[in-house]
């Protein structure tokens, strides 16, 4: 929560820790803090929605696909996250070998008026009401969601939230709701499109899938790893992008605080290892 992350900042700051990740809003007071280190790191770490494919309305490509057009990524990343990430619709960043090029934030521009029509032409003129879980932490998190359920509203979808603890198996695990919100990443690209779109993936839990996902999902696990696996992801992520399956927002890039840290190098996924790493000595 957001008293959380100030009452970790004042830690670093008084001493009482030596290393923090930093929210946006306290990078440009950290970098005035004396005896302060901050390091920047690109990541892997995407925030996207689970959908459930198999639950109405989101078994409507046309509706999947107006979150491609009704969510403005590029102002999510300006404005919350004041320039600490990069704008995607695909399960990666833009300089990720997974990503497909073709279907790129150009393709998918924020367009209110085409998502509105794509919500219409489902049959739902009226709008439609669809329940997403949330997870309750961080305050960014929470204020993301009630970003997206703006935008969203404005072209006729009405996202009621379930607000949820972190380590909750609530109510779309089990098939009850329609999303569920959060951070992933996986360093096998193959694992994170398995988990949501495998017709047994763990985060998939109406076990839709089609044809052609299920036949390239198949085909890069039989593969090794290589450039022929790299083809098959990218064409899979493409596919599952331009269905609206997948229903990322941003990549984050992520900054670090440090006091008398020697040897810490920031993740590129959620998973701290610590190998080498140790406190200066005599530091203040």
């Amino acid at each position: 929560e957001a008293a959380d992350a100030e009452a970790h900042y004042a830690g670093l700051v008084s001493g009482q820790f030596n290393l923090i990740r930093l929210e946006p809003q306290q990078v440009a007071r950290a970098e005035r803090e004396p005896g302060l280190e901050l390091q920047t790191k690109d990541t892997l770490v995407v925030y996207h929605q689970y959908l459930n494919h198999s639950m109405p309305p989101l078994d409507d490509v046309r509706v999947r696909q107006a979150f491609l057009y009704g969510i403005d990524r590029e102002a999510i990343v300006d404005t919350l996250l004041q320039g600490f990430g990069v704008a995607t619709a695909q399960f990666w960043p833009p300089d990720y070998p997974a990503y497909h090029p073709d279907h790129d934030m150009e393709r998918y521009a924020y367009d209110p008026d085409k998502a509105r029509a794509l919500v219409e032409e489902a049959g739902y003129p009226d709008g439609v009401d669809v329940t997403f879980e949330l997870i309750n932490t961080p305050d960014l998190r929470v204020r993301l969601g009630e970003v997206v359920q703006d935008m969203m509203r404005e072209v006729g979808v009405n996202i009621e939230y379930d607000i949820v603890e972190h380590a909750a198996r609530g109510a779309f695990l089990r098939g009850e709701a329609h999303s569920r919100s959060g951070p992933r990443s996986r360093l096998d690209p193959l694992d994170h499109l398995a988990a949501s779109l495998d017709q047994d993936g763990a985060f998939n839990p109406g076990g839709f899938t089609d044809e052609k996902t299920q036949e390239l999902l198949d085909r890069a696990a039989a593969l090794p790893h290589g450039e022929e696996r790299w083809e098959v992801i990218r064409e899979l992520s493409g596919h599952v992008t331009e269905q609206g399956y997948v229903q990322t927002y941003y990549a984050e890039q992520n900054v670090w605080a440090s006091r008398c840290v020697v040897g810490f190098e920031p993740p590129i996924a959620t998973y701290l290892v610590f190998h080498d790493v140790g406190i200066e000595a005599d530091c203040d």
